[in-house]
């Protein structure tokens, strides 16, 4: 991945979808919704779509474990890192995924991904496209050699 921005749209009536950045173990990226609207359920908020934040007001009630993340708002953008990764959620972000964390991102709507309480996906509408950014490298300590180096530079 590059230092710039890259942006990708998530289709709401799609479950788990490939961005195909993958996040490097030393740097970690920031993710952060961008624009578009979506509904995974149009009888929900008075029929209008959301943004990434997810249906107002409307959290997935915990005994619907067929719902990637129970406990967040129907509809939220969630994400996770490879096809066994932990769903986390993002939302409007912005949302750091840590450096250290490794995997390809893929995103989703929190939604009934198998059909288990209703329709699922496939009375969903709409797409958010996000946009993520690489972070800073981290700094590492000097050396006493290197501070030495810089000290003499300094000193010049």
């Amino acid at each position: 991945m590059s230092s710039s921005s890259i942006s990708f749209t998530v289709q709401a009536n799609q479950a788990w979808q490939d961005t195909g950045i993958t996040i490097p173990a030393d740097v970690g990226i920031t993710v952060v919704f961008q624009s578009g609207a979506w509904t995974a359920d149009p009888q929900t908020n008075g029929g209008q779509s959301y943004d990434a934040s997810g249906c107002p007001g409307l959290p997935v009630p915990g005994w619907q474990t067929a719902y990637p993340i129970p406990g967040v708002n129907m509809g939220a953008l969630i994400g996770r890192l490879g096809a066994a990764g932990l769903p986390f959620y993002i939302g409007d972000g912005p949302y750091t995924i840590p450096a250290g964390s490794t995997g390809t991102l893929e995103l989703c709507i929190n939604d009934d991904l198998t059909g288990a309480y209703g329709a699922g996906l496939s009375d969903n509408s709409g797409s958010v496209t996000m946009s993520t950014t690489r972070n800073a490298l981290p700094v590492l300590p000097l050396s006493a050699a290197e501070k030495a180096l810089v000290a003499q530079i300094n000193l010049s």
